[in-house]
């Protein structure tokens, strides 16, 4: 009986690192894409300083912000099959992926 309880809480355990794996490695992948539009946004506050309609040419930035981390975000995706659960790495590179086209709209 407690060989089994004990098996049964070995089994649980890896399931848990397994989940936490794939968590940590498409948080990673997030976290590259986000520090890359943060980049490409103070570039457009340092290029729209000086414009007439400052508020369109933002928008425009981000607008190629969000484009550029939904292309980054597709390429890393294929890193998510080295991950130990990749079905969950994808799911959550994918939900960033829709809310970033909705913004984009």
């Amino acid at each position: 009986m407690m060989v089994d309880d004990y098996l049964d809480y070995l089994h649980e355990g890896s399931k848990k690192k397994v989940l936490g794996a794939a968590v940590a490695t498409a948080l990673t992948i997030l976290g590259v894409t986000l520090q890359a539009y943060k980049k490409l946004m103070d570039g457009a506050e340092k290029a729209c300083k000086d414009s007439p309609d400052k508020e369109t040419c933002i928008i425009t930035f981000r607008h190629a912000a969000y484009k550029r981390r939904v292309a980054s975000l597709k390429k890393r995706m294929s890193k998510c099959t080295k991950t130990t659960n990749p079905g969950k790495c994808r799911k959550y590179i994918r939900k960033t992926i829709t809310s970033l086209r909705r913004r984009i709209r």
